[in-house]
């Protein structure tokens, strides 16, 4: 569910003429479900919902050790992959370096300091 919600928001909110790719989970061990390019930026998107645990911690409901390779892989040769999150209603786009830290959990406050901005990041545009 929350590849499809996430899929359609990052379809309202980016520009008209952004390019979407859906990647159908054969495609490969670890690929991300959405290739995007806007305006001559090429992005890799893994849609992810969280969990808030009892304690208040913000936790990736699940994460392959094949996808923290290739988006390790892929960033290490230069590519742009982001993971964008469901948490409740809202959603955050976070770099590949906070996906660990996700996947252990942390506070709903210091889940904020990871958050980086949609826009600049997959459109290169300042808000």
């Amino acid at each position: 569910m929350a590849e499809i919600s996430g899929y359609h928001r990052l379809k309202r909110i980016l520009p008209k003429g952004t390019f979407f790719q859906r990647i159908e989970t054969m495609a490969g061990a670890g690929i991300p479900d959405l290739y995007i390019c806007c305006q001559g930026k090429s992005s890799w998107v893994e849609l992810k919902e969280t969990v808030v645990t009892k304690d208040g911690r913000v936790k990736i409901k699940h994460i392959r050790p094949a996808q923290r390779a290739w988006a390790r892989q892929a960033t290490a040769a230069g590519a742009d992959v982001y993971m964008y999150v469901k948490v409740g209603k809202s959603y955050f786009l976070v770099l590949p370096s906070a996906w660990p830290i996700l996947v252990e959990g942390i506070s709903v406050d210091s889940f904020f300091a990871f958050e980086v901005d949609v826009l600049r990041c997959l459109v290169g545009a300042e808000r």
